[in-house]
């Protein structure tokens, strides 16, 4: 077997295994109702979180949600300093087509009326699918609140993979400000994936983390928070599940597919 058509099956593999981990490991989970079973009754008072995409820790990336599947993710984030948590949100996304994903979270008002939920929306476009030579390119926005129109956060973001790692870069518009972000990720093994991002401006942070992908359904991101303000340092955890609305359909007729001798279910 020639040395091009090796590389070239472990770039297929590497690709594969990237999508099982951006579909599972950033806010994307298979059972709608688990997630809304553990996140209790409501979420904790605290700063209201911006809504979710896909990406890392704390920046969205050109990564895109799989073509019909679906993702939820418990987040609770919180200060190291006592390890008290303050935020709990549910995140929800949907792969519409490989170029558009949709999602819906439940945030809180805050410490005003920490017992009241509301819907934020989020939405990307994949501009450009990108290669080895080019970046892939992605438009979004988050934080749509139609109580709120300045809210809403748009950005654009490009991927780029180097081999050895991944890199990141895009802007924000926060308000009237412009924000750059920057971010770099790492596969360490098939179930372990490093990150760290950086966001410009005093409302936002630096982070440092990872995720472990459990198998195809169940992943765990985590990591450290550093204000740019200065203020305590935090943490993030986001216990996801995620599968195709395929497995979603057999799941609830009972009609499992039996998995052939040898391969996994």
């Amino acid at each position: 077997m020639g040395a091009a058509t090796i590389e070239k099956g472990e770039a297929m593999e590497k690709a594969e295994r990237r999508k099982r981990i951006w579909n599972c490991g950033r806010r994307r989970g298979t059972a709608l109702v688990l997630a809304l079973a553990l996140a209790g009754g409501g979420m904790a008072a605290g700063r209201t979180a911006w809504a979710c995409y896909s990406g890392l820790l704390n920046i969205p990336t050109a990564d895109m949600v799989p073509a019909e599947n679906v993702s939820a993710e418990l987040q609770i984030d919180g200060v190291i300093r006592g390890l008290a948590d303050d935020t709990r949100l549910l995140n929800t996304e949907l792969g519409i087509t490989d170029r558009l994903e949709l999602g819906l979270d439940l945030q809180n008002d805050g410490d005003d009326s920490p017992e009241r939920v509301y819907p934020v929306l989020n939405g990307k476009l994949l501009i450009l699918k990108g290669g080895e030579k080019s970046p892939a390119l992605a438009a979004g926005i988050y934080a749509i609140d139609a109580s709120d129109p300045v809210a809403n956060v748009p950005y654009l973001a490009l991927t780029q993979d180097f081999k050895f790692f991944r890199a990141h870069f895009g802007v924000e518009k926060i308000e009237d400000h412009y924000r750059p972000f920057i971010g770099l990720d790492r596969d360490l093994t098939e179930k372990i994936t490093f990150m760290a991002d950086y966001t410009y401006g005093p409302e936002n942070f630096a982070s440092l983390g990872g995720n472990y992908q459990l198998n195809d359904h169940f992943g765990v991101m985590a990591g450290l928070m550093f204000p740019n303000s200065g203020d305590d340092l935090r943490f993030t955890v986001h216990l996801v599940l995620c599968g195709s609305l395929e497995d979603l359909d057999r799941k609830a007729d009972g009609s499992g597919a039996k998995s052939e001798p040898g391969k996994e279910k």
